[in-house]
């Protein structure tokens, strides 16, 4: 954990949110950016991730410090390709409160699913759905499921035993779910 100079949390946010520098294929100075991604309401912390390494961050806003450390030894860096990109997460929007997790997926280096415990900020469990390119994710708190959306369509995970209960090919493309509790409906 380290700690930002002391500013008011909107100033912590906007800094954190910039990214870091780093050097292109061409050389050139590009910047990285971070997206903001999960509010964690229960301790007031944010936890966003980097588009091209497998970094997730959880920035305490009672307090301003920044965890930079929340996937070491968790979700392992791939060897380098295209300049820097060592992997590349995506996050659901929303926590899964009941289990007090919050739930990653690797985009551009593989399919692995990994749920965080929120409480002790380490690994509960990786899940292998092995669709490839997880886009976007979704957590069913109702029915204890996550949607993933991979590369070529959405995968339902069964959270209790983390076994792929469907699977259902919509071609290339396919956006993030949208649950409708109401209907019993899920929007892709």
């Amino acid at each position: 954990t380290s700690r930002l100079p002391p500013k008011p949390h909107s100033v912590h946010r906007a800094r954190v949110a910039e990214g870091s520098q780093s050097k292109g294929c061409d050389g050139r100075a590009q910047r990285r950016h971070h997206a903001w991604r999960e509010h964690d309401d229960k301790r007031d912390a944010i936890f966003y991730c980097s588009e091209w390494s497998n970094a997730i961050y959880r920035l305490d806003r009672r307090t301003g410090d920044v965890n930079r450390r929340v996937t070491a030894a968790a979700i392992p860096e791939q060897p380098r390709w295209l300049s820097d990109v060592t992997g590349s997460c995506a996050m659901a929007p929303l926590p899964h409160h009941g289990r007090d997790s919050l739930f990653v997926g690797t985009w551009l280096s593989g399919s692995t699913v990994y749920e965080i415990d929120l409480e002790r900020v380490r690994l509960r469990r990786p899940q292998e759905p092995r669709s490839g390119c997880i886009a976007n994710l979704v957590v069913d708190e109702q029915y204890d499921r996550l949607f993933t959306v991979s590369l070529w369509g959405v995968d339902v995970i069964d959270l209790r035993t983390g076994r792929v209960e469907r699977r259902m090919r919509t071609g290339t493309g396919a956006r993030m779910p949208v649950i409708d509790t109401q209907n019993g409906l899920v929007y892709v």
